[in-house]
């Protein structure tokens, strides 16, 4: 749905949807990269947002967390968690 549309939705509406908009409010939000584009109902403009970029949620930050921080605590866990499937194994074996 365009931004276009939306309004003119909107403006079709009139004074009814004030109510609406007040309860629920559209938002459109359109990423590529580093840029969001945001537009609400009540906004006439459309507004041009910079994404801020930082390294959280990356597989790469966790890596080096769980490998320089925590290597003995996630070494445990590892072998906690082979024996585990090794014990599985032997008792889903049958005789």
């Amino acid at each position: 749905v365009s931004l276009a549309k939306l309004k003119e939705w909107r403006d079709e509406a009139g004074e009814q949807s004030n109510e609406i908009e007040d309860t629920f409010r559209e938002v459109i939000v359109l990423d590529d990269d580093d840029m969001v584009l945001a537009a609400l109902l009540r906004n006439d403009k459309a507004q041009l947002v910079q994404m801020k970029i930082g390294d959280q949620g990356l597989i790469d930050n966790l890596g080096k967390v769980l490998f320089t921080n925590y290597v003995l605590p996630f070494e445990i866990a590892s072998v906690l968690f082979l024996s585990a499937m090794v014990g599985a194994v032997v008792l889903s074996k049958k005789n």
